[in-house]
């Protein structure tokens, strides 16, 4: 099995330390108000600068939870992708279900004989890798929906990989 648990599970506690720094930088900007202090102004542009890391970071690589198991039989793979969209509580809503990430996974299987190949697509300078599984059938081929393995490391990346290029190479030799 290929997951990303613990680099999923660090991406939950950035985002939780963003939530607290957002409140954070409210309440220091009230403080700054009240009092007209430049303390809570440097504060407050050190907790926007963290926050804007964070975003960039969040942007470019669009995190998913993803564990895949294949063996000779078939291909499982199961994805959680929080999408943030509209606004502040919207996006706590889905820290919500990041908590929670294994109640809603979505699953994908392929049969060995279903499976044809995959297409891999890199983009935002290298930081996020989406696979695409090609499915075939008697009325043509198939494509996944777009599978974010980002957050996996650089072993189980190449292992990824790898096992998708022995299955598909099994499926030619039958």
């Amino acid at each position: 099995m290929i997951e990303n648990k613990k680099a999923f599970q660090l991406y939950i506690i950035v985002n939780f330390i963003q939530l607290v720094l957002g409140l954070m930088i409210v309440i220091i900007s009230i403080l700054g108000l009240i009092s007209h202090d430049w303390i809570y102004i440097k504060t407050i542009l050190a907790f926007i600068a963290f926050s804007i890391i964070l975003g960039l970071l969040n942007w470019a690589t669009k995190p998913s939870y993803i564990e895949t198991i294949i063996n000779e039989k078939e291909i499982i793979i199961r994805t959680f992708n929080p999408e943030f969209k509209d606004g502040l509580f919207r996006n706590g809503s889905v820290f919500i279900k990041m908590l929670n990430y294994k109640k809603h996974l979505l699953e994908l299987k392929l049969s060995k004989q279903e499976y044809n190949n995959y297409k891999l697509s890199i983009d935002k300078l290298g930081f996020r890798k989406l696979l695409i599984l090609q499915k075939v059938n008697n009325k043509g081929i198939y494509e996944s929906s777009e599978i974010n393995i980002s957050l996996l490391g650089a072993r189980k990346y190449t292992n990824l990989i790898l096992s998708l290029d022995r299955l598909r190479s099994k499926i030619s030799l039958n």
